[in-house]
């Protein structure tokens, strides 16, 4: 799908969708919870999807009462499938990291399959963890295949890097609990985006898991622990409201609702960044490790700033839905941006406007598809973007809400 954005004056009010990232950590908590848990204020894109089909393939049952899911659990301890399991994570990075190491600890035969350049994500930590307990595996650009009928993951200390994804520990965080014995966790480098593990261990304390963090490198992790049902609302996204928050930075007039003031949600820095932007009149330097997602959004806002910017430790967008560092600059270059790649920066010199009369990229990613969109809005011609379609990844509904935005 192509969308032609014209410039215009985007004025109105957004209801936030809910945390992505909650909603995975959420449902899967709920999952493996003994009793009927409600979680209210879910909002269904293709990622939440994969978690809720990846849970009811091993065995949770899930209602969805408009945007309420009611989620009978499943006992790990005692759950066990004789049939193969085929689970389809579709593009969700989280689903597919956070599925593993459950599955390694369920006795079954386990096929899963993601879409674009999901299995060419790097997967190495878990093909060791794999590997320590003599779990067999394959690993492929187009299957995982794990057989854990006849060895399953061992509870015992785990190293892992801090510096590819999160995600990884996450996995883990979620299943130790559940074993027999007490486990540790180890990271090995300096941890990035740990905003994401905080969450993590709010939402399993929430689910009564206790996780003790003695640093952000060093994790306790009490075993034979389980999971108790409950009822839990899911927060406001600030991965999605950046969007609309350096739409603001740029010159509209939208109030945004639904956000949590006290969030740990990473992506909230984005706020500290454009205040950053906003009161110097210097170059600066930000470091975007702990907040991948807004990086797009943030290069285009330092693209309109008054002084030079360079974003740092962002190697990782580029095993994101696309080379999304190459992507970001590549395309706002397209739009007269003056920016500068490097293997794991992005220079940014400031210019006065941007030119319009383009066509440019989304590379089926929703996160450039949306921040294309707030460019456009202040290009001085319209631009049109391929594949707007992506934004059904993470926010389907993204085109109306713009829509009503332009309409104020």
């Amino acid at each position: 799908m192509k969308q032609t954005i014209h410039p215009t004056k985007l004025s109105g009010t957004v209801q936030v969708p809910s945390s992505k990232s909650v909603n995975h950590r959420a449902i899967i908590s709920a999952s493996l919870a003994t009793g009927t848990s409600k979680i209210e204020n879910v909002f269904f894109s293709e990622d939440i999807h994969a978690t809720i089909g990846a849970m009811r393939a091993i065995g949770a049952t899930i209602t969805i009462d408009e945007t309420t899911l009611f989620i009978d659990g499943i006992d790990l301890t005692k759950q066990s499938f004789e049939d193969p399991v085929s689970i389809d994570c579709g593009e969700s990075g989280s689903t597919l990291r956070f599925i593993i190491p459950i599955l390694a600890s369920m006795p079954g035969q386990y096929t899963l399959t993601g879409h674009g350049l999901l299995l060419q994500r790097p997967m190495t930590p878990f093909i060791n963890m794999l590997d320590d307990s003599n779990v067999k595996h394959e690993f492929t650009t187009t299957r995982i295949m794990i057989d854990s009928r006849e060895n399953q993951l061992k509870p015992g200390e785990y190293r892992l890097p801090g510096n590819i994804s999160s995600q990884f520990i996450t996995g883990l965080l979620f299943t130790l609990p559940l074993l027999r014995e007490d486990s540790k966790i180890i990271i090995e480098s300096t941890l990035e985006s740990t905003g994401y593990i905080d969450l993590t261990i709010d939402t399993l304390r929430d689910f009564n898991v206790t996780i003790n963090r003695n640093t952000y490198e060093d994790y306790d992790v009490p075993g034979n622990q389980s999971y108790e049902s409950m009822t839990y609302s899911i927060e406001g996204d600030y991965s999605q409201a950046a969007f609309f928050l350096v739409a603001n930075q740029l010159g509209h007039d939208i109030e945004l609702q639904g956000l949590k003031e006290d969030s740990k949600q990473s992506d909230k820095e984005l706020i500290n960044f454009l205040n950053i932007l906003n009161t110097t009149t210097e170059a600066v330097t930000l470091d975007g490790s702990n907040c991948p997602d807004v990086i797009p959004a943030l290069t285009l806002a330092c693209a309109l700033a008054n002084h030079p910017t360079t974003i740092i430790n962002v190697g990782r967008l580029r095993i994101k839905e696309c080379d999304r560092l190459n992507a970001t600059v590549t395309e706002l270059n397209k739009l007269g941006a003056n920016t500068i790649e490097h293997e794991a920066s992005i220079e940014v010199h400031p210019v006065k406007s941007l030119k319009g009369n383009v066509e440019v990229e989304s590379y089926n990613d929703h996160r450039m598809a949306m921040m294309l969109a707030i460019a456009g809005t202040v290009c001085d011609g319209p631009i049109m973007i391929n594949e707007a379609e992506s934004v059904n990844k993470s926010f389907p509904t993204f085109w109306d809400v713009f829509q009503e935005l332009k309409e104020n």
